[in-house]
């Protein structure tokens, strides 16, 4: 299919009834590909938006706000088709459709993006930074700026913004049985984690006793005392029931998240300047308001919590970024970090 539709081109059809069936196929999938690669006119276009997250959930209203700015930004010349729930496929299925240009916008981490930038396994690293403006200026980095330049190469995907607009969480915590309100407290802790050897490792080195569980049986595990907590956004603590068996949570911005737009590049340049600042200028402002919802939404979350019992608070992870200091330089000693990571993070942070 084009990977822009237009609406003129498809109003006009053809008339293929004289022609053989097998030939006339192939004429259609030419003009198809011809459509595709055409130079962009001031014609109206629909763009494809996958996400994983429903339309009613926080992040599926932010995703509609941004559809309706950018309608309304480019005068109706470019509309946004929504396919929220996974509805076009799991992850990896839409990373294909991404990458072949059947779906144009992609809604999700840009974490994802290792499938064609391996080294952007690194962009949830934990404790790497006391504050998200560090973590902001860690991912304008030239490093950063690089992994994204090698997807874009391998995949012909790109991101508007600098993907750290779009705020998601708003933040992690720690969800345990027991306080933990220092460095010292995480010491023998059983903590369910999951897959992921550098989580793994780093949780580790900072004193706790990993297990490796499946999301859906953690609530079991907590209450049957085969492991004593868990890391989670805040947003998934209530509708995962964490907090009944696990009444302590901690905020520890043990990594900072945010939602992407990953972009089919040659459905990005297909389009003219104008309607490309249109959906650009729809993004920025819909970054505003993605803040005001999700933090109103974080603070609205703990006051749930704590109407239910639950003990919120803010861990003072300055200690535990200090500590994971010497975890990383031993990872660049031996060799296991990418080219100029550690640089990078040095130089973002503020203190």
């Amino acid at each position: 299919m084009p990977l822009l539709t237009s609406r003129t081109s498809q109003e006009r059809g053809y008339d293929m009834r004289p022609i053989a069936r097998g030939f006339a196929f192939g004429i259609a999938a030419a003009l198809s590909v011809l459509s595709a690669l055409a130079p962009a006119s001031a014609q109206e276009v629909t763009l494809r938006m996958a996400t994983q997250m429903p339309s009613d959930s926080v992040e599926g209203r932010v995703h509609e706000r941004f559809a309706e700015l950018v309608k309304e930004y480019s005068n109706g010349e470019v509309e946004i088709a929504l396919y929220p729930n996974d509805q076009l496929g799991k992850l990896d299925s839409v990373l294909e459709q991404l990458q072949m240009g059947t779906v144009h916008i992609f809604a999700e981490g840009a974490g994802f993006m290792k499938k064609w930038s391996p080294d952007m396994n690194w962009l949830a690293a934990p404790f790497l930074f006391k504050s998200r403006e560090d973590w902001v200026a860690f991912m304008k980095s030239d490093t950063v700026r690089g992994w994204f330049a090698e997807a874009e190469k391998a995949a012909g995907v790109i991101t508007l913004g600098t993907s750290t607009e779009i705020l998601r969480g708003p933040y992690r915590v720690l969800v345990t049985t027991r306080p933990v309100d220092t460095l010292d407290d995480l010491s023998g802790l059983r903590l369910r984690l999951f897959s992921n050897k550098t989580q793994v490792d780093a949780w580790t080195y900072l004193g706790a006793s990993v297990k490796v569980i499946p999301w859906t049986e953690v609530y079991s595990s907590m209450q049957s005392g085969l492991v004593e907590g868990t890391t989670s956004p805040i947003s998934l603590v209530r509708s995962m029931r964490f907090n009944e068996v696990a009444p302590y949570v901690r905020r520890t911005d043990e990594y900072f998240q945010s939602v992407a737009y990953m972009v089919n590049a040659r459905a990005w340049n297909g389009m003219t300047e104008a309607q490309q600042q249109a959906v650009t200028k729809a993004y920025m402002d819909v970054a505003s308001y993605a803040d005001e919802l999700i933090n109103t939404e974080g603070d609205e979350m703990v006051a749930a919590l704590e109407a239910e019992g639950a003990h919120f608070a803010v861990l003072d992870t300055a200690p535990f970024v200090e500590r994971m200091a010497s975890f990383y330089e031993n990872l660049q000693d031996a060799g296991e970090l990418p080219e100029g990571f550690l640089a990078a993070v040095n130089a973002s942070r503020t203190n």
